[in-house]
């Protein structure tokens, strides 16, 4: 039976640590959002981008590792993904694509809008946008892959059919 050596293959990827996304993201969000503002000549300082004297430290919620991560472990907990590689790539260009477009825009705001009006869309990003974003990604791409397996769940109710528990073992 296929299912199970893919089910452990599945868990065990479960267990890669959230700091590895950093370790990936970090430099990528760095460097993408230093391109989206070289128009305002930003100067690079390890995660610091600096434009014009104001320095915007790229901390770890600002790489948004948390929701690559997120989505990784709805995408290996999904009991039936024929694209699972596909699906992940492209969850995660759209999270970096939005991620690098937020943090440029937000650089922009503040070079041009000062610091209160980057202040109040950053928070707004921050506590709103950036979840529903995520949510919004995941539908779109069950939709468009045409996934009906429910994350968990699915996996969970299969082990159950496959139990002693159940009333018809296999």
């Amino acid at each position: 039976m296929k299912y199970f050596p893919n089910l452990i293959i599945r868990l065990i990827l479960c267990l890669t640590p959230l700091e590895f996304f950093y370790i990936i993201f970090t430099p990528l969000t760095l460097y993408g959002s230093y391109f989206l503002i070289l128009p305002l000549n930003p100067h690079l300082n390890n995660t610091q981008l600096i434009v014009h004297s104001q320095v915007y430290n790229i901390v770890k919620p600002c790489v948004a590792g948390f929701a690559y991560y997120f989505f990784f472990l709805l995408t290996m907990l999904t009991k039936e993904v024929n694209s699972r590689v596909k699906i992940i790539f492209y969850g995660f260009f759209l999270i970096f694509l939005m991620n690098i477009l937020r943090i440029a825009l937000l650089i922009y705001i503040g070079t041009y809008y000062g610091q209160e009006a980057y202040e109040s869309l950053h928070i707004f990003f921050w506590k709103f946008v950036s979840g529903i974003y995520v949510a919004i990604i995941w539908i779109g791409i069950i939709k468009y892959y045409k996934i009906t397996s429910i994350p968990i769940y699915d996996d969970l109710k299969e082990l159950y059919k496959h139990s002693y528990f159940s009333k018809k073992p296999i």
